[in-house]
């Protein structure tokens, strides 16, 4: 599959855009502030970026399965 080319902000709005409405889904109002990614070499799963630190919460799990999903369709 090819991936789309976003900036890295674009990449973090994204990923802030989709955990706001999980989250908001789920009916939970936290709000969860997600750090902008970084870039490095392609990895195992053709992917060129990752995000160091995620807020600590309850709704980490949620969170990764978020990333995983924009991993997979975007690269930096």
């Amino acid at each position: 599959m090819i991936k789309q080319i976003k900036s890295q902000k674009e990449i973090q709005e994204k990923i802030q855009t989709e955990i706001d409405l999980l989250l908001n889904h789920m009916e939970i109002y936290e709000k969860i502030k997600i750090p902008i990614p970084y870039r490095h070499e392609m990895d195992e799963n053709n992917c060129n970026w990752s995000i160091n630190v995620l807020p600590s919460t309850e709704y980490t799990n949620e969170i990764c399965m978020v990333i995983a999903q924009i991993r997979n369709k975007y690269n930096i």
